[in-house]
């Protein structure tokens, strides 16, 4: 629990919130989900309930790179690029997840 909160409070140093937390935690997740649908225990929402805990997550990742990069003592570039990737992400998050509400197609 220590190291959660350190992490969403931006103690944990860029690198680690950033390579850690920020650019593997989609793969993990996607591969765990990917997991569960091949076992077949997709159920009817669930689509809904991905995206849910996917947005949780990506807010919770985002929170915690950006205070990292908001005390990173090195050069301000990587500050500057890890926040850009992760609006990026979170963009690109919205932008994967938007058909499930497309409701004109």
């Amino acid at each position: 629990m220590k190291l959660i909160n350190n992490f969403f409070n931006g103690n944990i140093t860029l690198w680690k919130s950033f390579w850690i937390v920020g650019f593997c935690y989609p793969y993990i997740v996607g591969f765990f989900i990917i997991i569960l649908e091949s076992l077949g225990l997709q159920v009817e929402g669930t689509l809904y309930i991905v995206f849910s805990t996917m947005l949780v997550c990506q807010i919770f990742a985002t929170i915690g790179v950006w205070r990292s990069a908001n005390k990173y003592k090195g050069k301000k570039i990587f500050g500057i690029l890890a926040k850009a990737f992760m609006l990026l992400m979170f963009i690109f998050f919205f932008q994967e997840f938007g058909e499930p509400w497309d409701w004109d197609s």
